[in-house]
């Protein structure tokens, strides 16, 4: 009878150790699933972040870039009206160039312009290829659920009436 009892409680017991260890795995393997949720978190903040530091030094680039051209562009124009009227060329071909001038700063500040734009557009789509990589980063690692103490429940009852047979 002692022995039976002694059975029963050691079927029950490692039921008991099977279902505790079981639990600490699981909150093991949450426990890895958080830190590295946090740290692909913080990984893909400090990208972004980079990124729009980016987008923002290309747009002052592109600004003093334009501004620079504008400055240009009105000494060429001064210069050109100096040398027409020094040179006693008539109205029309000194308009003819100070529109040639006026055109060719046109076309270099929309240079400016399309080539900020194309930088700024690889820089967001780097910006959601940082947030798909963060998720992923985050999805490869198993979230575990708890387990349940039912399957040791029965393991137990059932090594119990397998003393009391």
């Amino acid at each position: 009878m002692c022995m039976m009892i002694a059975a029963i409680g050691l079927s029950i017991a490692q039921a008991a150790v099977g279902f505790g260890q079981a639990k600490q795995q699981a909150d093991e393997q949450n426990e890895y699933y958080e830190q590295n949720r946090k740290a692909s978190i913080v990984a893909g903040t400090d990208r972004y972040a980079s990124l729009q530091n980016n987008i923002l030094q290309k747009r002052e680039s592109a600004a003093a870039e334009m501004f620079q051209k504008r400055i240009e562009a009105l000494n060429a124009r001064a210069k050109g009206t100096v040398a027409a009227g020094e040179g006693g060329v008539s109205a029309l071909s000194a308009a003819a160039l100070l529109g040639d001038l006026d055109a060719q700063h046109g076309r270099q500040i929309l240079a400016i312009k399309r080539n900020y734009q194309i930088e700024k557009e690889n820089y967001q789509d780097e910006g959601k290829a940082t947030l798909n990589n963060t998720i992923s980063r985050i999805n490869s690692v198993r979230q575990a659920s708890n387990p349940s103490p039912l399957p040791f429940i029965v393991q137990g009852l059932s090594g119990a009436l397998g003393a009391i047979k």
